[in-house]
């Protein structure tokens, strides 16, 4: 990787911040929420509120609050109530993940092909 190439954490930053961007623009002028929706997003705030917290001491104090404040908001909003644990898995979707730095697809080999023995005329079968 060169001077040039953003770190991992940098690409999914930026790739996060134009995510948000494109919802914004989706929902206005008229905010169309779906169910569904909210809930990813209120996950994904959770989970971005884990993340900055785990910074370190000053950041965890200054995200103290977070917590409590989502259970407010999924109240709310009316939706479901999740553990505050980054390691519960999701129950809307399936967890994804990348298939990581320098993936170049499936590779497969033929499979081995049965030898028949020297001096025999016929393949075995």
């Amino acid at each position: 990787m060169d001077q040039h190439t953003p770190a991992p954490a940098e690409r999914y930053a930026a790739a996060t911040a134009d995510a948000a961007c494109d919802l914004s623009d989706a929902l206005t002028p008229a905010p169309a929420w779906t169910q569904p929706a909210l809930e990813d997003v209120v996950e994904t705030v959770e989970l971005l509120t884990q993340l900055l917290a785990a910074h370190g001491p000053a950041a965890a104090h200054a995200l103290a609050h977070m917590p409590r404040t989502l259970t407010r908001l999924r109240s709310a909003l009316d939706l479901e109530e999740t553990s505050a644990s980054a390691a519960s898995p999701r129950t809307t979707r399936p967890g994804r993940r990348g298939l990581g730095p320098g993936y170049q697809g499936l590779t497969t080999t033929p499979a081995p092909q049965a030898r028949r023995p020297l001096g025999t005329g016929t393949p075995p079968r």
